[in-house]
């Protein structure tokens, strides 16, 4: 087709440098490159204190699945802080050998007070057997105590400030009631919180029926 002046166009060029123009804007950005798996995370060393050659030293419960954490040394606290020096080493049964020494060990679960001893391990083998307290337990003996604190709380107030009226009821007649719930109180809330904690049995010598390459069986 010839437009005025005898100049051409051609309509098929037109449209085919159009469409190349479009494909241009349209293409994918080309595929970043993949990135590299990261590494695998590496398992944390033994303790020092476990060791094929030690001191078999079982650890049981009278509740399945208890944690059992460990730390060279006698310590006096065994509340969570930084750096932590236990280890745990399984869940209850745990079955261990121990080079000779004084340990903390600690039992924790989330059904039961944590409860800590001090473990000797010499060369006989050795069987811990965790006594798992209650909650509950001690729930209702902290509640007891507290209110037997403010039974006599209240009683010793009475004491000191109530003044009768003529013909009205003596100070003793309320204080002494007073006095007997919360002690009562106090004495029976302190045996439940006692009764619920968490304790620990030792038993030895224990046949040992493992070969020395044993060093750690555990439910984790």
């Amino acid at each position: 087709m010839k437009w005025k002046g005898g100049k051409t166009c051609s309509f098929a060029a037109v449209a085919m440098a159009l469409s190349g123009v479009a494909r241009a804007q349209t293409a994918a950005p080309p595929a970043a490159p993949a990135q590299a798996a990261p590494a695998p995370p590496t398992a944390e060393p033994a303790p020092a204190f476990l060791q094929p050659s030690g001191t078999p030293v079982d650890f049981d419960a009278t509740r399945p699945f208890i944690s059992i954490f460990i730390a060279p040394g006698i310590l006096a606290n065994t509340e969570p802080h930084y750096p932590d020096p236990f280890f745990k080493v399984g869940r209850t049964p745990v079955a261990l050998r121990m080079a000779p020494g004084v340990y903390t060990i600690s039992a924790e679960s989330p059904d039961i007070p944590s409860g800590s001893t001090i473990l000797r391990v010499g060369s006989e083998p050795v069987l811990v057997r965790v006594k798992a307290g209650s909650d509950g337990m001690r729930g209702l003996g902290t509640l007891l105590m507290a209110a037997g604190a403010a039974s006599l709380l209240a009683a010793i107030v009475i004491e000191v400030s109530y003044s009768p009226a003529p013909n009205g009821i003596a100070k003793s007649q309320i204080a002494v009631p007073l006095f007997i719930v919360g002690g009562a109180g106090v004495a029976s809330g302190l045996t439940f919180y006692l009764l619920s904690g968490t304790t620990f049995e030792q038993e030895g010598p224990k046949p040992d029926r493992r070969g020395p390459a044993v060093a750690v069986t555990s439910v984790w």
